[in-house]
């Protein structure tokens, strides 16, 4: 099957084809009383394949998730196998939802996974909602109240929990190589998210040519790859991390502030602590640009309160000297048109300059994150 082919493939909707492969899998009986495809938040049009929910009885629901072709290391079979093996066997955070099965799909027939081309997981549901939601709740009302600054420090205090396990410094090197030249990295995240986007699009939403862009992401590109080099050899830093710790459906909320589930583990089960920091701390910052257009208020507040219990809590105050990277990566993310239609002209150029700011400093300082944001 070609990679053009594996985009056309859908899950199938058929009640009866689930019960026989749940049963197959794992020796169970399941009814299942309906199939229904998610729908995505219109704010967040990222994603990388398409998911099912699986309605079985006593209003439980499986979730079954596909990998396509198109980018983000995925382009090959063996690629989009090996998300659905990570998530079987990498499945083992707490909060995080347990993988049931995996198998893959041939011709409208789920099989074993030996023996098909595309390939797919069943979890466990993450009930609740999407912790970016909460986020989108207090700006459009204009404030925050206790829950979001309980949630802001459960989060905190998840990674100050999950980043005690030390070990396996080789991985330390893979993670920066990752991060830094990976196809889900940053020279993906500059290929597939940037380069991409046509001429027009570029003048839209950044207000700037196509060549001015380039020449500019080209600098962070320089500047991430040199600092990178300088910090390769930190291999006591290497932590259990989750890889992609974000808002935008990774993290959902059973019961705010109080019990939440952590979703789809990326890239490293070992690394750089400060990748999943950085991840949900710039987000604070993306909410307060959209918010005040700098880095005040109620979201510095949320943000404040994340990094200085994680500071705190952990004394890892050396992460402030390696976050540049990491930085430079989410910033490129959080950026994009492609997966933020949404975001105005002028957060975007802040977050441009956040990163290349940030990249010139050997040591980075939270409360000097409105200097970051200038020309």
């Amino acid at each position: 099957m070609s990679i053009k082919d594996s985009n056309q493939i859908t899950l199938p909707e058929d009640t009866k084809t689930w019960e026989t492969f749940l049963k197959e899998n794992t020796g169970r009986q399941f009814t299942v009383l309906s199939v229904e495809p998610l729908q995505r938040d219109k704010a967040y049009v990222g994603g990388l394949g398409d998911t099912v929910f699986i309605n079985l009885e006593d209003s439980k629901r499986l979730v079954a998730k596909i990998s396509k072709a198109g980018g983000m290391g995925r382009d090959y079979q063996e690629d989009r196998a090996r998300d659905a093996l990570w998530t079987l066997s990498k499945s083992t955070l707490p909060r995080q939802p347990k993988t049931i099965a995996v198998g893959s799909l041939k011709e409208g027939r789920l099989v074993p996974l030996s023996s098909g081309t595309e390939y797919f997981v069943v979890s466990e549901e993450a009930q609740g909602r999407s912790y970016h939601l909460f986020l989108s709740d207090a700006l459009k009302r204009g404030n925050i109240n206790e829950d979001d600054r309980k949630a802001a420090l459960k989060l905190s205090d998840y990674l100050v929990d999950i980043h005690k396990t030390k070990g396996f410094p080789s991985l330390y090197k893979r993670h920066l190589i990752d991060v830094v030249g990976s196809t889900e990295g940053m020279m993906g995240v500059v290929t597939y998210l940037w380069n991409e986007l046509p001429e027009e699009q570029v003048k839209e939403k950044f207000g700037k040519s196509k060549t001015e862009l380039r020449k500019d992401i080209l600098e962070l590109k320089k500047k991430t790859i040199e600092y990178a080099d300088t910090i390769e050899d930190k291999i006591h830093r290497s932590s259990q991390i989750h890889g992609d710790y974000h808002p935008y459906e990774n993290i959902r909320f059973e019961n705010y502030p109080q019990e939440f589930w952590i979703l789809d583990r990326s890239r490293a089960e070992f690394g750089e602590p400060a990748d999943d920091v950085v991840a949900m701390w710039m987000n604070y910052l993306n909410h307060a640009l959209l918010d005040k257009g700098n880095y005040s208020g109620m979201f510095r507040e949320l943000g404040d309160s994340f990094i200085e219990n994680y500071l705190k809590k952990t004394n890892d105050y050396e992460m402030l000297e390696v976050v540049q990277p990491f930085v430079v990566w989410r910033g490129l993310v959080l950026s994009t048109p492609k997966w933020y239609p949404a975001t105005p002209i002028d957060v975007r150029h802040k977050i441009f300059n956040f990163m290349k700011n940030v990249s010139e400093v050997k040591e980075f300082d939270p409360n000097k994150t409105n200097s970051y944001l200038l020309e």
